[in-house]
């Protein structure tokens, strides 16, 4: 377990390192006037999803998981220091989130990368206005986001990775051109050891989409820096399959059929 600890202080300090070169001030627009309702399916919430607001103004999240049968729970950002994560199987930050939801989750941290290594799934999704906090913040695991840049070119890193097999065959053409395919890089998930499932091919390049077990010895990851929530069909097939990671066999998750060499999730 030390050996896990100083690989994962080994990323922080990596990913803290090249955000030197990042920084930069926030021009967010804060309009934030409509949070979205607490909502939860029949059942016991396996899914806490994290949010202040409707990324993008969509419920996209609630309604796949709610399309899928998987019971879930929305909080508010001010609940990550006192909500008792290990009750869920999996946690969700969304996308396009006010910056003070970002200090947060730097603050508390601590928490979710707890929570995760008890085996939780956590999954990040860090696609939100350019210039916003998400961009200057440490996350989990030392996890960092580049500057936003809108890169309407990728590619798949990953062709039989679940992330883009199950529940959708997800081809590349499906993930370009959306109006800022990827908003940057990540950083970090490579020294992590996550599998990188897609890449950015414009502005600062690197991983846009990743997800394994980290060499923490933590429990499954997903993250990506692609605005999943956003209104296309292409973005809604690629977010179910991200939302359905690791909850295969629940609801309607179909559990994936293989996985791809290198990944160390059964």
């Amino acid at each position: 377990m030390k050996l896990h600890h100083v690989i994962c202080l080994s990323a922080i300090v990596f990913t803290e390192l090249s955000l030197q070169v990042y920084a930069q001030n926030s021009i967010e627009p804060a309009n934030y006037n409509n949070p979205p309702p607490e909502v939860s399916p029949d059942g016991t919430a396996i899914v806490a999803l994290f949010e202040d607001q409707a990324p993008w103004g969509s419920n996209q999240n609630e309604n796949i998981l709610t399309s899928r049968g998987v019971p879930f729970q929305t909080f508010p950002s001010t609940r990550m220091g006192d909500l008792d994560l290990t009750q869920f199987r999996k946690v969700v930050l969304v996308s396009q989130q006010p910056d003070d939801f970002y200090m947060r989750l730097q603050d508390f941290r601590g928490r979710f990368e707890s929570y995760a290594l008890g085996g939780g799934i956590l999954e990040m999704h860090l696609a939100n206005y350019f210039g916003g906090a998400v961009e200057r913040v440490m996350l989990p695991f030392g996890i960092r986001a580049s500057p936003g840049f809108c890169s309407n070119t990728v590619s798949i890193a990953g062709p039989t990775d679940p992330l883009v097999t199950t529940p959708n065959g997800i081809t590349s053409s499906e993930l370009q051109n959306w109006n800022c395919s990827a908003h940057g890089s990540l950083m970090g998930v490579v020294e992590l050891g996550l599998n990188i499932v897609i890449n950015s091919l414009e502005g600062p390049l690197g991983p846009a989409t990743a997800e394994g077990v980290p060499a923490c010895g933590a429990g499954p990851m997903v993250v990506t820096y692609s605005p999943v929530e956003w209104f296309n069909p292409d973005t809604r097939r690629f977010n179910e399959n991200l939302l359905c990671f690791g909850l295969g066999g629940v609801g309607t998750c179909p559990v994936p059929p293989f996985r791809w060499t290198g990944t160390k999730v059964p």
